[in-house]
């Protein structure tokens, strides 16, 4: 299957609504993509929509990311054998949850692709999950939330224990304001 070329007005419009999701206006974006796609279909416009659809399911708008796969979707057929273009795709692919699919397509047919091997890595990555059993709450998290817990209360007996002693240093002690008013006292007792 050939993939068509993409024509300069194509590529324009792709960068314009580029501009415009940068800037906040994902709805613009969406309609200009839209128009151009009526006139021209091609990779660049299809992918910059699934990116457009994409930001605004993570912005929560849920129903987008159907969009977002079907434009995915078309994307796939119309992908050049271009390094960018397959960035952008595994990018979005991944953020879709679309990562199996994509790494089965590199290893069928866009196995000789130059750039094939290490967009298999990529995916790899992104399909394996991390370990994580170092992290609180999974393999010593009830462990670590005892002796978290026992750090703070061990941390305010001894604040506790310190205030006790100072109020008791306290009492021994006496303030330097109350011994004046005190040796005032016995002067005016003395003097009467």
């Amino acid at each position: 299957m050939s993939v068509p070329e993409p024509s300069a007005e194509g590529l324009g419009l792709a960068k314009e609504a580029r501009s415009l999701m940068s800037g906040g206006e994902l709805d613009k974006a969406i309609v200009l993509l839209g128009r151009a796609l009526r006139e021209q279909d091609s990779f660049e416009l299809r992918i910059t929509l699934c990116e457009a659809y994409l930001r605004k399911k993570e912005a929560g708008e849920k129903v987008m990311g159907r969009l977002a796969q079907v434009e995915f979707e078309k994307t796939l057929d119309l992908a050049p054998a271009d390094a960018e273009a397959h960035k952008n795709l595994v990018g979005i692919g991944v953020r879709l949850g679309a990562a199996d699919k994509l790494l089965e397509l590199y290893k069928t047919k866009w196995t000789g692709l130059p750039f094939a091997a290490d967009q298999k890595k990529m995916l790899a990555v992104a399909i394996t999950p991390p370990d994580r059993s170092f992290q609180a709450g999974k393999v010593r998290g009830k462990g670590t939330k005892k002796l978290l817990y026992l750090v703070v209360i061990g941390g305010l007996i001894l604040i506790l224990a310190i205030g006790i002693w100072l109020a008791k240093q306290g009492q021994k002690m006496e303030i330097p304001s109350q011994k004046a008013q005190s040796v005032e006292e016995r002067s005016a007792a003395d003097s009467q």
